[in-house]
Order: structure tokens, then C-alpha cells, then sequence
């Protein structure tokens, strides 16, 4: 029940469009793209006079939301028994397997450093409950949460 909601959430998230962002990208190409990098070409020798410094930038879903996103979706696929749940953790992994792998989502920081986005609300308390492997019980505060509930097998 509760991997079936969080993939369905995902779905929905995914279909309407994960966010995306420029990341600045400074490298060596045999073509020009983007903007030469002046100082780095003229101090180039002259035997690499074909290859040129340059600066662009690219539009892509490396996102530290989109990471944790990846890594929860990564651990509902290794877990889930239902067969529905997993044919569509699995479609959704390859969906995603242009982003990287978040290397941060053992601390409880990782997913405070996240941008509070309206757009990714509906999953973020699924992220946390799956990434931190814990379920919330009574808090005091403005802490908001979602809650699991299983069946019990009497035996």
C-alpha cells in the first residue's frame, strides 16, 4: 500500500514535469559552443590551437530533489513485492537514470537543503519517510506528516 502511493505520486510528479536547472560547464572541444574562454587560449601552446576552451551552459534535471527522488524510487524498486508496484518503480527508474545518484541521503539535512517547491510537495513526506527509514509518531509543532497503515496477520 504505502509503495504504491509513493510510485503513484512519482508518476504524477514525473508526467507533469520534473524541474530542471543550468549548470555551468567549463571544458575543451574541437568545436566552439557557448563562449571561449579567452585567457585559457591564449595560454594554450601552439600545437593545441585546434582545440578550443570554452564555457556553455546546460539544461538539466541535476537536481539535489531530483537526486533524492532517484535515490527513494531506487529503494521502493529493491523493495516492493506487489507486481504492479514494481513494473512501475522500474519504468519510472529508467524515466530518471540520467540523474545522478544522491551520495547525501543518510543525513537528515539533505532533504532541508532542498528548495521548498510547491511542485514536489505531494512527494517530499513520502522522501523522507522512505530515505529515512523511520516512521514519524506524535510531534509537537508544525511538523506535518503522513502515516502507514498495514494490515495485521493475527498468526
Amino acid at each position: 500500500m504505502g509503495d504504491e502511493t509513493v510510485v503513484l505520486s512519482l508518476d504524477h510528479l514525473i508526467k507533469r514535469g520534473l524541474r530542471f536547472d543550468y549548470q555551468r560547464v567549463e571544458e575543451e572541444q574541437r568545436y566552439l559552443r557557448g563562449q571561449l574562454d579567452v585567457v585559457k587560449q591564449m595560454r594554450q601552446p601552439p600545437g593545441r590551437a585546434h582545440i578550443f576552451n570554452i564555457r556553455h551552459d546546460l539544461f538539466l534535471p541535476d537536481r539535489p530533489e531530483n537526486r533524492l527522488l532517484k535515490s527513494a524510487l531506487m529503494r521502493v524498486c529493491r523493495t516492493t513485492q506487489q507486481a504492479d508496484t514494481w513494473r512501475l518503480s522500474h519504468e519510472l527508474a529508467g524515466l530518471l537514470a540520467e540523474i545522478p545518484d544522491s551520495i547525501d541521503i543518510q543525513t537528515t539535512s539533505a532533504m532541508a537543503q532542498c528548495p521548498s517547491d510547491a511542485h514536489y510537495q505531494p512527494v517530499r513526506p513520502w522522501c523522507e519517510l522512505i530515505l529515512g527509514q523511520h516512521m514519524h509518531w506524535r510531534c509537537m509543532g508544525k511538523t506535518h506528516g503522513i502515516s502507514l497503515l498495514f494490515r495485521w496477520k493475527s498468526c
